[in-house]
């Protein structure tokens, strides 16, 4: 927003106003270079030289001593010549002057070099003239009594996904200053957006980098800023220290102690922010007493040093990105950044990532992996790569910043990473080692190159028995277990789970034991082997409630595969939610997406196609630059989703994104899952082209779907079929198989039932349509009692479920109830369900030899 000319500044002028209008009678604009301090106290001066005249602007660039500073104050105010004499009575006669006009205002602007040297005039002058108020503008507070602060915050960057903010409209206001016809394209607008993002909302910044455009388009100079900030130099009418962003900072480095100019120097080591025990074990202060906690503190008054709560409520420390540029071109050339490097390193590579050290970790790895050989200050190179990799390998989807996409701290960013410092490891340990080729195994996985990630695995094991290391083996056979899994060979990958079970048990960790069986478990699902999985996470969850752990959201999630794929889908439902519930608490957006689209998959059995949809779409979202695995899932749900919903181009649309992605899958089963998804596709341009009264084609459609189902249960001799060893492949095939059955003629000798999803009607086979609209009770236990039928086969729904569901919200107790049930089910009975329903001492049902299907 724009007000007077000054965008985005709207609610700091209106805080400004109320402060004096409030009775403070000095209030210091603070913040750091290029925030825009002066250009808010000249607006909101402005503002009132429209209701009065005794209004000065003085700027102070230039003063740097007491009276340096009066006398500009004296050019500013006319007073009288009495005032001019110099006979050390010149600032006294300012505050008579400034006394004698009434109600007044006076802006000092850049008071921070004059911080020691004036402060004690500026008092004077407010006890001489009890009417005056004064705004000054200066990097740091000036701690005299009655000062009140308004510290700016940098203007606001268009959020992720987003193109407009208080910043992009500056950038754009100041480059339509000389291009007025600028109008940036939709990609460019894109660009612009990053750009106010690394530029981090710093008003000066972005005025220097928009007048660029003149010579740079937005892409190149966006290209130029991450190389150097130098870029953002600039001539013309501005004073020489505010031409270029650089040369604002450098003032306020001239001005800082040399201890501080050191810890803000040092500072610029951490990436992400940082707290204050990190900045206590990593900065090395060398003058004499020097103390980390003072300097950070001197560093946050000078505004140097932002902090903000996250959203724990810890202070995190930081920089802007243009400091921080300033900041560590200095720490370079004083000789000591190597030294530092390490330590900062060292520091972060014992640390597990976090949500707020991420950046801070992959930064030591970086670091670490780009070392000199020769460099005696990264003899330990190799191992904090090797740690620092293991905890962001360990943190890819858990908690925020552990996604970037293509960018820095992608998985494959870090297999590359990896790569290297595998490749330098030679003087590691050999558990050293294993723990490397276990990280890059786990990101392979997420990458969908499961082979790769299986011979990583393998080597891993050996390494860690060869060492004699009993966590490390213990930790590496349940990663060859996962490999395993993700080939879909479940035999050899239980077997590696149960090794890896008996060994963490051996060492008394009984968490990971729980853990290993849980994993074993999913093998079992994966079997069809039920009572054992169920068995199994049963003892697991003991296990995990003895050891005082927190709730395990895969206990829930794996229950309620096994409820899903015993097309028990309520219940699945519940467990799933639950789930979701727990990885939402926790932060792991990995889970939470793969959740996302498993609920996802149930409501497309369920024909309900919108909630689906929505539900598939932010679980892809999720996924997408963590697991390739979910990614390839989801986009084929998308498919199967968008044709049932009759929308086919997109539907292909997604199978073609979904399919694209196989070359880099080495899962047969995975990959058929999304072939059965895409028979559901088929099944709906069928439909389509009967009614377009092409029945050849609709025929071989038919023909190719139904084929894709015998391909899935067919087995080669001495082979399982994938039915058989693929929960995927088996839910897929059900919702397949019933895809096909509803465009068919029942099964012979079973009555088949049609019911709407929302009981709109029903249809008995070679019966009219039976409409139920206007019927709300009866459409509701209409939909209960087939929800119930299609879940749970030969179980009744209890009289009280049947009331809420009929009846939702209304209190029915007692003849009143029973009457009103009684009567609407009576009413499903005349209107032909008469022999499909069916009462038991429990309550109704509808009878398990009726073939029943919910359709769209």
């Amino acid at each position: 927003m724009m007000v007077g000319g000054l965008i985005g500044r709207s609610t700091d002028l209106v805080t400004l106003e109320a402060m004096l209008d409030g009775g403070a009678r000095m209030v210091s604009v603070i913040g750091p270079p290029g925030i825009g301090k002066t250009a808010l106290a000249a607006s909101f001066l402005e503002t009132r030289r429209a209701t009065s005249s005794a209004a000065w602007f003085c700027d102070l660039t230039e003063a740097e001593t007491e009276d340096a500073m009066v006398a500009a104050v004296v050019a500013v105010i006319d007073p009288p010549p009495s005032s001019h004499r110099d006979d050390g009575r010149v600032a006294s006669n300012v505050g008579e002057r400034l006394a004698s006009v009434g109600p007044a205002l006076l802006v000092l602007d850049n008071f921070e070099q004059l911080k020691s040297a004036a402060s004690a005039t500026v008092s004077m002058w407010l006890s001489r003239a009890p009417e005056l108020v004064i705004v000054i503008t200066s990097r740091e507070l000036l701690h005299l009594p009655g000062e009140r602060a308004l510290e700016l915050e940098p203007l606001a960057v268009p959020g992720e996904g987003s193109v407009s903010s208080d910043a992009v409209d500056l950038f754009l206001r100041t480059v339509r200053s000389t291009a007025p016809a600028f109008a940036p394209t939709a990609e460019e607008a894109e660009v612009v957006a990053e750009i106010t993002r690394r530029l981090d909302g710093i008003p000066l910044a972005i005025e220097l980098a928009a007048s660029r455009c003149r010579v740079f388009g937005p892409a190149a100079l966006l290209a130029r800023l991450d190389e150097s900030f130098a870029v953002l130099g600039r001539t013309g009418a501005r004073r020489d220290r505010e031409r270029t962003l650089m040369g604002a900072i450098a003032w306020s480095w001239a001005l800082l102690e040399p201890v501080e100019r050191e810890a803000l120097s040092q500072c610029a080591l951490f990436r992400g922010g940082f707290d204050v025990g990190a900045a206590e074990a990593i900065l090395d202060l060398e003058g004499p007493g020097a103390s980390v906690i003072d300097a950070l503190h001197a560093l946050r008054d000078k505004s140097l040093l932002v902090g903000r709560r996250s959203e724990r409520g810890e202070l995190r420390l930081g920089l802007y990105l243009s400091i921080r540029a300033f900041a560590e071109e200095r720490l370079q050339k004083s000789g000591r950044w190597s030294y530092l490097a390490a330590r900062h390193a060292r520091h972060y590579a014992r640390a597990r990532a976090g949500v707020f050290d991420h950046e801070n970790v992959l930064v030591a790895a970086e670091r670490a992996v780009a070392a000199p050989a020769d460099d005696a200050n990264w003899v330990d190179a190799a191992d904090i790569a090797f740690g620092a990799l293991g905890s962001l390998a360990r943190a890819i989807g858990h908690g925020p910043g552990a996604e970037r996409g293509a960018r820095r701290g992608s998985p494959r960013a870090i297999v590359a990473l990896l790569d290297r410092a595998i490749a330098r490891a030679e003087s590691s340990s050999l558990a050293l080692r294993a723990e490397a080729l276990r990280a890059r195994a786990r990101l392979k996985m997420h990458l969908g190159a499961t082979r790769e990630a299986l011979d990583d695995c393998r080597a891993a094991v050996e390494h860690a028995s060869a060492a004699g290391d009993a966590a490390v083996l213990a930790q590496t056979t349940t990663e060859l277990g996962n490999a395993f899994a993700y080939l879909a060979v479940f035999d050899e990958a239980r077997t590696a789970f149960e090794a890896a079970r008996k060994l963490h048990h051996e060492r008394g960790d009984r968490t990971a034991e729980a853990w290993a069986m849980v994993r074993a478990s999913h093998c079992d699902i994966e079997l069809a082997r039920w009572s054992e999985a169920r068995a199994t996470l049963l003892r697991a969850r003991a296990l995990f409630e003895a050891e005082g752990a927190p709730p395990v959201l895969a206990l829930d999630f794996f229950e309620g595969v096994i409820d899903h794929d015993e097309a028990a889908l309520d219940r699945a439902l519940a467990r799933y939610e639950a789930s979701l519930k727990h990885a939402q608490t926790r932060g792991d957006r990995l889970y939470e997406g793969a959740t996302l689209i498993t609920i996802g998959i149930v409501r497309q059995e369920q024909r309900r196609h919108t909630e689906a949809l929505e539900l598939l779409e932010r679980g892809v979202s999720l996924v997408r630059d963590l697991d390739h695995r979910f990614l390839v899932l989801g986009v084929g749900h998308l498919g199967g989703c968008l044709a049932a919903v009759g929308r086919l181009n997109d539907a292909a649309a997604a199978f073609e994104r979904s399919e694209g992605l196989f070359p880099a899958m080495d899962v047969e089963g995975l990959q058929h899952a999304v072939l059965l998804q895409r028979g559901l596709y088929e099944v709906a341009l069928a439909e389509r082209a009967r009614a377009d009264h092409d029945q050849d084609r609709a025929s071989t459609l038919v023909r190719a779907a139904t084929a894709r189902v015998d391909r899935v249960r067919r087995a080669a001799p001495g082979e399982v079929a994938l039915a058989d060893r693929s929960v995927d492949v088996r839910i897929y095939l059900r919702m397949l198989v019933d895809a096909l059955a509803a465009r068919d003629e029942p099964t012979e000798g079973r009555t088949q039932l049609l019911v709407q999803a929302d009981g709109q009607w029903f249809q008995l086979a070679g019966s009219e349509r039976v409409s139920c609209k206007g019927r709300l009770a009866i459409r509701n236990l209409l939909v209960t009692l087939t929800r119930r039928r299609l879940d749970a086969p030969g179980e009744p729904v209890p009289r009280s479920v049947l009331l809420a569901s009929g009846w939702p919200g209304e209190k029915l107790v007692g003849g009143s109830g029973r009457n009103r049930l009684n009567v609407a089910l009576s009413s499903l009975r005349s209107l032909g369900l008469r022999a499909a329903l069916v009462v038991v001492d429990e309550g109704y049902l509808l009878d398990p030899e009726v073939e029943v299907r919910l359709v769209g």
